[in-house]
């Protein structure tokens, strides 16, 4: 599924899931084509990034209507679109985004806060505190202050305090790095001690012989449902094994 073909008749195209693959797929692939100078990986980026620029939803928002106001695909596809703005100049990127964050509920929760990372990108580009600020925003309301309710490793007085984590690997390592994106261009000490402590309990907790890390999984495969309900999926350099 990708982002320039979005809907259509395929039912796949109803969730949420396959833009985050494709997001990932077309922002590695449009990196490496610029890399290579390989046209064909060059032209997949481009026509992406430029149909959705061309598409915006009414309210100024990017991406296809399926995904509603979630911000986690969109924020993997959005690397895209900085690439693709570095590369070419299209000053479209930078006018559109914004108008994108503009439209943006504050009160984003988990993978939903890595839509960060564009805005304080987009911000190194214009200088545009606004966007810096509602990034800010929106990280304080889910992480400050204990957090809201659905904030599942991600409160800010735990982090500093490397308590241990129990989470999708994919979530910890994407959410993770938003306070430290956010001490990069707001030199505030408390993003920094909530990134270096969280790291810290990922290192204690999750590190593995090898120097990789454990990746939890929070799932429930069907198959294992007799065997157990939480299998845990461990990733290293010499491959993949699943203990219940």
């Amino acid at each position: 599924m990708e982002w320039n073909n979005p809907e259509g008749g395929n039912l796949i195209a109803k969730g949420w899931w396959p833009y985050e693959q494709s997001g990932y797929m077309t922002d590695g692939l449009y990196r490496c084509g610029i890399f290579l100078r390989d046209s064909v990986l060059m032209q997949l980026g481009c026509d992406n990034a430029r149909y959705v620029l061309s598409h915006p939803r009414a309210n100024g928002m990017l991406g296809p209507e399926t995904l509603g106001e979630s911000q986690w695909a969109f924020s993997v596809f959005a690397r895209t679109l900085l690439a693709y703005y570095d590369y070419t100049g299209d000053d479209r990127v930078p006018v559109l985004l914004k108008k994108h964050f503009s439209a943006l509920n504050d009160t984003l929760t988990n993978r939903q806060t890595c839509i960060i990372e564009s805005m304080c990108k987009i911000y190194s580009y214009t200088g545009n505190k606004e966007i810096l600020q509602k990034a800010r925003h929106i990280w304080d309301l889910f992480s400050m202050n204990g957090g809201t309710k659905d904030n599942e490793v991600f409160i800010h007085e735990d982090m500093v305090s490397s308590k241990p984590i129990d989470v999708h690997g994919v979530t910890a390592a994407e959410v993770s790095k938003q306070p430290l994106i956010l001490y990069l261009y707001t030199g505030k000490q408390e993003y920094l001690d909530a990134a270096l402590g969280f790291y810290s309990s990922v290192e204690r907790e999750n590190e593995l012989p090898d120097g990789g890390y454990r990746l939890h999984m929070k799932a429930c495969f069907l198959s294992m449902q007799k065997r157990c309900m939480r299998p845990v999926i461990s990733v290293t350099s010499y491959g993949v094994t699943v203990t219940c």
